[in-house]
């Protein structure tokens, strides 16, 4: 199932688009207050879409997610990873905070951790003004069943 349409069937709050526009504006501000270069410019999407990702992540966060590991056919062995979201995304926050304090200059790691924290927001204001049997019978608004 698409991320777009998971984010949707959850959400009575903003839709992906509108997501994925607050963290990417998010992600360039984080990026501009944390730069030691700020005339080089910023391109790409990565921060906008690690909000919707963080939002994901944290309305479903039982959900599997796979990684297929293609370079162990070097070893004549691949295989899928599996894991929770909410995995996931503790152990993906944990590689930007570490590139951040690392200093690596050619990813904008304060700017996809902007990109989440507005994901982050996001996600607490849709739970706050979402009733309590909505958050009961989560996963299988608009028809869309979700395993949890």
């Amino acid at each position: 199932m698409e991320l777009a349409q998971l984010v949707r069937a959850r959400s009575r709050g903003p839709r992906p688009a509108a997501l994925l526009l607050v963290a990417t504006v998010a992600s360039a501000v984080a990026h501009g207050v944390t730069t030691a270069e700020p005339d080089v410019g910023l391109i790409g999407a990565s921060g906008g879409i690690s909000g919707v990702v963080t939002f994901y992540a944290l309305q479903f966060p039982r959900i599997r997610l796979g990684q297929f590991f293609w370079w162990l056919r070097l070893f004549r062995r691949s295989f899928w990873f599996t894991f929770s979201a909410r995995t996931g995304l503790v152990l993906w926050f944990a590689f930007q905070v570490i590139g951040l304090l690392l200093g690596h200059n050619t990813v904008s790691y304060a700017g996809h951790l902007g990109g989440a924290l507005a994901g982050v927001a996001c996600w607490l204001l849709v739970r706050a003004t979402e009733p309590e049997r909505d958050r009961a019978s989560a996963g299988t608004r608009s028809g869309v069943a979700l395993r949890r």
